[in-house]
C-alpha cells in the first residue's frame, strides 16, 4: 500500500505531466491558428484583386490609367512564409530534445530563439535530438526553435591550416577571421577506395 507521501508525489508528477501536455498542445494549436489566419488573409487579398480586375475591365476610361492599374495588380505579390518551428522539451549536457520539428532533416542546422545553433541528429517519431554547438545556457524548456533548411557544413580553405577553431569554424586563437568561399558538408560519403 502506498503511503501518503508516495500518493502526493504521484499526484504532483501527474500535475507536472498534465501541465507539459497542455503547453505542447497550446503551441500546436497556436501554430495551426497562425497558418489558418495567413491563408484566410491570402484568400481575402485574392478576392480583392479579382474585384479590382473586374472593375478595371468595366471602367476602361483611359488606356494609360488602365495600364497603370494592370501593372500594379501584376506587381502585387503577397508571400506567406510558414516557418517550421518546435518547442524545447528538455535540455542538458549540450543536447536538447525538441517537439514539433516535423520537416527537419538529419544533419540540418536549427536555431534557438536566443541565437544558439544546433545540429539535428536524432530524428524520432515524437521529438528530435539536437546537439548544441555552444554552451546553450540561455535555452530553457518551452523556448522555440526553428529550422534553417541548411545541412551542417564547414568552410574549407588552406588558411585553416595551423589555426585553432571552434565547432562552428570560428577562430579562437586570437588571430584574424578566416575568409572562405568554399564549404563542405560535415558528414559526407568518402570516395570509393580500391
Amino acid at each position: 500500500m502506498f503511503s501518503n507521501e508516495w500518493k502526493e508525489n504521484l499526484l504532483s508528477l501527474s500535475d507536472l505531466l498534465d501541465n507539459k501536455k497542455h503547453k505542447i498542445l497550446k503551441t500546436i494549436r497556436n501554430s495551426e491558428e497562425l497558418r489558418e489566419g495567413a491563408l484566410e488573409q491570402l484568400e481575402k487579398v485574392r478576392a480583392c484583386l479579382r474585384k479590382v480586375e473586374m472593375e478595371a475591365d468595366q471602367f476602361r476610361v483611359n488606356d494609360e490609367i488602365s495600364k497603370i492599374i494592370c501593372e500594379r495588380i501584376e506587381q502585387y505579390n503577397i508571400k506567406v512564409n510558414i516557418v517550421n518551428t518546435g518547442t524545447v522539451l528538455q535540455v542538458g549536457d549540450d543536447i536538447a530534445r525538441i517537439y514539433g520539428l516535423d520537416e527537419v532533416m538529419a544533419g540540418e542546422l536549427v536555431e534557438f530563439e536566443e541565437g544558439t545553433i544546433g545540429i539535428a541528429l536524432n530524428l524520432e517519431l515524437n521529438n528530435v535530438g539536437v546537439v548544441l554547438m555552444s554552451d546553450g545556457l540561455m535555452i530553457q524548456e518551452g523556448s522555440s526553435v526553428k529550422i534553417t533548411e541548411r545541412i551542417a557544413h564547414i568552410p574549407v580553405n588552406e588558411a585553416y591550416l595551423g589555426r585553432v577553431i571552434n565547432a562552428l569554424a570560428k577562430p579562437i586563437d586570437g588571430q584574424e577571421e578566416i575568409l572562405s568561399s568554399k564549404s563542405r558538408l560535415i558528414e559526407f560519403s568518402p570516395r570509393n577506395q580500391i
